[in-house]
């Protein structure tokens, strides 16, 4: 297909009765009031959870200076009642980090406000009790409450390592009557306590803040070019390396890749292979999983994700391999990202186009080969859950695009979001979702018309089905710390 001339025709993704227009439109005016992250609904009836609307935004805290992310909202959906037991959770792993409630629905109906406090304190005006650094932002029967995440200079002066990441975790309560749970771990199991998002939480260097998320285009430099091969090739290393404080020497870091036709609306590349990420045992490469050559001007969108657990294929000659997440399992609306992976030259490779889907009978999602070959043992992938897309429009960078009505000749589909259309620089990333479509037994890639839009497309240039659906996530901008000078109620 010409790739001037892309074809503008979109449908939002396939969305259930809960996330329908009509349903979303009697919640808002039942509720009659909305935050800039819409509203907050969930009940404990039949241990139903809450759901994660799309994304966080990733925080950043900068050494040598205290500094607070205000304001900080949690979209999320689930079941609308009214019952004073079922909660949402926030906790924190990263000593020092601490969490504040804006406002507090007390049982008065008042609203009450809650410093932010640092260190291994319960927030929970009511019980008191310390289970780490966590917050309760109160009953998911009212609107979400916003909070607050703050460090101290004199947290970060115990940052041994730099940069380094942390999570906050979000958890839905799932059991209506929660009594004697006087500690985190207890809380989780006694109250049915079920991760539902993460929020990144990552510590710079003052001086130096690297980004994220990025393009890496292959070069030269950094693809093992053959020298000796000059005369009759124009390259020769089947990868592509990069450099970023966050990767280098990390063997754990946990990255999320898709191939970019021309990054920033420039130079196009085709690159018709599967690819994945590797280790080196000093740094990360995205490589093609055949071994074939990497062309030069070969380009691909990283994220480097703080939350992104390993899923490992075991031996045997299925073509899928399951992913338990809490995020996911039991919801066929999740959004799921996954990257091969390999920690070590000698790893298992999978050289197949992959996709995921969703099991009906297990309520699991799995990760399994288009081409029907047997995934290979111990094949590994990142494997990124974002709770469900998000269909308000509020801009979270998570949906599921999919146009039945486009001609099954296309060998692209259009991508028409508001955190897309008109951005050039996006760094798109996708997985096709078989839950929605057929299977698609290609390479896939995105690229940009020059004028408006992103599409996905077959690298080979083979036809994309008309049912084709994938699943796009575009990280959003982190949120930076900001110092606001002396600061009351600090617990050392």
């Amino acid at each position: 297909m010409d790739k001037s001339t892309p074809v503008y025709g979109e449908r939002g993704g396939i969305m259930g009765w809960r996330k329908s227009t009509v349903f979303w439109g009697a919640i808002l005016a039942t509720i009659g009031f909305c935050t800039w992250a819409g509203p907050a609904r969930a009940s404990c009836i039949g241990r139903a959870t809450a759901e994660v609307i799309g994304q966080m935004p990733d925080l950043i805290f900068l050494t040598g200076q205290s500094s607070t992310v205000q304001s900080l909202d949690i979209q999320y959906t689930g079941v609308v009642g009214g019952f004073i037991n079922c909660k949402i959770n926030i906790h924190s792993n990263i000593p020092g980090v601490g969490l504040g409630i804006n406002y507090l629905m007390g049982s008065t109906g008042l609203v009450q406000h809650s410093p932010l406090q640092f260190g291994d304190v319960q927030l929970n005006k009511i019980s008191g009790r310390e289970i780490g650094a966590s917050v309760n932002v109160g009953d998911l029967n009212h609107l979400l409450n916003t909070f607050d995440v703050g460090v101290t200079e004199a947290s970060l002066a115990n940052v041994t390592r730099v940069p380094q990441h942390g999570v906050i975790e979000i958890y839905s309560q799932t059991v209506e009557s929660c009594t004697g749970a006087k500690d985190w771990p207890t809380w989780v199991s006694r109250c049915g306590g079920q991760r539902i998002g993460v929020i990144n939480v990552y510590i710079m260097d003052a001086n130096r803040r690297f980004p994220l998320t990025f393009p890496v285009t292959a070069t030269v430099s950094n693809t093992d070019r053959c020298f000796e091969l000059k005369l009759t090739r124009d390259f020769c290393g089947n990868d592509v390396w990069f450099d970023n404080p966050f990767t280098n020497g990390n063997p754990s870091a946990r990255l999320l890749v898709s191939q970019n036709w021309n990054p920033n609306a420039g130079a196009p590349r085709y690159n018709p292979h599967n690819i994945g990420v590797r280790y080196d045992g000093t740094r990360w490469r995205i490589f093609n999983q055949d071994g074939a050559a990497m062309p030069l001007g070969a380009s691909f969108n990283v994220r480097i994700e703080g939350n992104a657990p390993p899923v490992v294929a075991s031996a045997g000659t299925s073509s899928r391999v399951y992913i338990d997440d809490d995020a996911a399992n039991l919801n066929p609306d999740a959004v799921v990202l996954a990257t091969p992976v390999r920690v070590d030259r000698y790893g298992a490779n999978d050289p197949h186009p992959i996709g995921v889907n969703y099991d009906w009978q297990t309520g699991r999602w799995f990760i399994f080969n288009e081409d029907f070959a047997p995934m290979n043992a111990y094949a590994l992938f990142n494997v990124k859950v974002y709770g469900i897309q998000d269909t308000l429009g509020v801009n979270t960078g998570v949906s599921i695009v999919q146009n039945p009505y486009r001609s099954a000749e296309q060998d692209s589909m259009i991508i028409n979001r508001r955190f897309t259309n008109g951005k050039p620089s996006a760094n798109v990333l996708i997985t096709h979702n078989a839950n929605e479509s057929g299977r698609n037994a290609h390479p896939v890639g995105v690229w940009y018309d020059g004028y408006r839009y992103w599409n996905v497309f077959n690298e080979d240039q083979a036809a994309l089905r008309a049912d084709a659906a994938f699943n796009i996530v575009v990280p959003i901008v982190p949120r930076f710390g900001v110092a606001f000078g002396p600061v009351c109620c600090i617990i050392p």
